[in-house]
Protein backbone atom coordinates (compact mmCIF):
# COMPACT_ATOMS: atom_id res chain seq x y z
CA UNK A 1 0.00 0.00 0.00
CA UNK A 2 1.55 3.11 -0.80
CA UNK A 3 0.72 6.56 0.86
CA UNK A 4 -1.97 8.52 -0.75
CA UNK A 5 -2.14 11.88 0.14
CA UNK A 6 -5.65 12.90 -1.49
CA UNK A 7 -7.33 10.26 0.40
CA UNK A 8 -6.03 11.07 3.47
CA UNK A 9 -7.04 15.04 3.44
CA UNK A 10 -10.55 13.73 2.10
CA UNK A 11 -11.31 11.46 5.02
CA UNK A 12 -9.10 13.06 7.46
CA UNK A 13 -12.18 13.30 9.80
CA UNK A 14 -13.15 10.15 9.43
CA UNK A 15 -9.64 8.79 10.36
CA UNK A 16 -9.52 11.00 13.19
CA UNK A 17 -12.51 10.25 14.70
CA UNK A 18 -11.50 5.90 14.46
CA UNK A 19 -8.11 7.23 15.94
CA UNK A 20 -9.83 8.59 18.85
CA UNK A 21 -12.41 5.91 19.46
CA UNK A 22 -9.83 3.36 19.89
CA UNK A 23 -8.01 5.29 22.27
CA UNK A 24 -11.20 6.04 24.24
CA UNK A 25 -12.18 2.19 23.94
CA UNK A 26 -8.60 1.20 25.16
CA UNK A 27 -9.10 3.59 28.21
CA UNK A 28 -12.29 2.52 29.17
CA UNK A 29 -11.12 -0.54 29.34
CA UNK A 30 -7.97 -0.12 31.88
CA UNK A 31 -10.47 1.89 33.94
CA UNK A 32 -12.91 -0.75 34.18
CA UNK A 33 -10.09 -2.79 34.59
CA UNK A 34 -9.08 -0.91 37.66
CA UNK A 35 -12.24 -0.50 38.91
CA UNK A 36 -12.45 -4.38 38.97
CA UNK A 37 -9.23 -4.21 40.71
CA UNK A 38 -10.37 -2.37 43.52
CA UNK A 39 -13.66 -4.66 43.52
CA UNK A 40 -11.34 -7.65 43.73
CA UNK A 41 -9.14 -6.44 46.87
CA UNK A 42 -12.78 -5.74 48.44
CA UNK A 43 -13.96 -9.23 48.36
CA UNK A 44 -10.53 -10.45 49.24
CA UNK A 45 -10.37 -8.82 52.42
CA UNK A 46 -13.95 -9.79 52.95
CA UNK A 47 -12.84 -13.51 52.04
CA UNK A 48 -10.00 -13.20 55.15
CA UNK A 49 -12.89 -12.06 57.41
CA UNK A 50 -14.56 -15.16 56.34
CA UNK A 51 -11.84 -17.68 56.79
CA UNK A 52 -11.18 -16.14 60.40
CA UNK A 53 -14.85 -16.14 61.33
CA UNK A 54 -14.94 -19.54 59.97
CA UNK A 55 -11.55 -20.61 62.43
CA UNK A 56 -13.34 -18.80 65.09
CA UNK A 57 -16.35 -21.24 64.81
CA UNK A 58 -14.13 -24.26 64.60
CA UNK A 59 -12.28 -23.18 67.19
CA UNK A 60 -14.77 -22.37 69.68
CA UNK A 61 -16.97 -25.97 68.70
CA UNK A 62 -13.70 -28.15 69.36
CA UNK A 63 -13.28 -25.82 72.76
CA UNK A 64 -16.84 -26.75 73.52
CA UNK A 65 -15.92 -30.21 72.90
CA UNK A 66 -17.88 -30.92 70.20
CA UNK A 67 -16.34 -33.08 67.75
CA UNK A 68 -19.51 -33.59 65.21
CA UNK A 69 -19.01 -29.63 63.95
CA UNK A 70 -20.69 -30.38 60.62
CA UNK A 71 -24.08 -30.27 61.82
CA UNK A 72 -23.58 -26.53 63.11
CA UNK A 73 -25.99 -24.20 61.45
CA UNK A 74 -23.73 -21.13 62.08
CA UNK A 75 -20.20 -23.08 60.57
CA UNK A 76 -22.76 -23.96 57.48
CA UNK A 77 -23.90 -20.59 56.71
CA UNK A 78 -20.23 -19.11 57.28
CA UNK A 79 -19.10 -21.81 54.78
CA UNK A 80 -21.92 -20.84 52.16
CA UNK A 81 -21.23 -17.23 52.49
CA UNK A 82 -17.38 -18.40 51.81
CA UNK A 83 -18.17 -20.61 48.67
CA UNK A 84 -20.62 -17.64 46.81
CA UNK A 85 -17.61 -15.02 48.07
CA UNK A 86 -15.23 -17.35 45.93
CA UNK A 87 -17.36 -18.21 43.08
CA UNK A 88 -17.70 -13.64 42.83
CA UNK A 89 -14.13 -13.24 43.38
CA UNK A 90 -13.55 -15.64 40.20
CA UNK A 91 -15.90 -14.39 37.98
CA UNK A 92 -14.74 -10.24 39.06
CA UNK A 93 -10.80 -11.65 38.25
CA UNK A 94 -11.94 -13.51 35.09
CA UNK A 95 -13.91 -10.13 33.93
CA UNK A 96 -10.44 -8.01 34.39
CA UNK A 97 -8.19 -10.34 32.97
CA UNK A 98 -10.78 -10.75 29.58
CA UNK A 99 -10.36 -6.85 29.85
CA UNK A 100 -7.08 -6.49 30.39
CA UNK A 101 -5.24 -9.49 28.09
CA UNK A 102 -6.55 -7.81 24.73
CA UNK A 103 -3.73 -4.94 25.20
CA UNK A 104 -0.42 -7.41 25.72
CA UNK A 105 1.34 -8.59 23.26
CA UNK A 106 1.27 -12.28 22.06
CA UNK A 107 4.16 -13.83 21.42
CA UNK A 108 4.57 -16.76 18.49
CA UNK A 109 6.67 -19.17 18.09
CA UNK A 110 8.06 -20.14 14.72
CA UNK A 111 6.64 -22.98 13.27
CA UNK A 112 9.57 -24.32 11.41
CA UNK A 113 11.90 -24.72 14.18
CA UNK A 114 13.57 -27.90 15.05
CA UNK A 115 13.34 -29.21 18.82
CA UNK A 116 16.03 -31.44 19.66
CA UNK A 117 13.76 -34.48 19.76
CA UNK A 118 13.22 -33.76 16.16
CA UNK A 119 16.90 -33.93 14.62
CA UNK A 120 17.92 -36.57 12.97
CA UNK A 121 21.74 -37.92 13.14
CA UNK A 122 23.06 -39.81 9.94
CA UNK A 123 25.59 -41.85 10.12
Amino acid sequence: MKFDLRYNLQNIGSIFVVAVQKTADTTLAYSKGAFLTYDITLIRRKEQKLAREIGARVTLLIGEGKMDICHDKTLSELVGSLNSVVKELASLEQQRNSLLTPAKKTESTCECSITHSEQRVTI
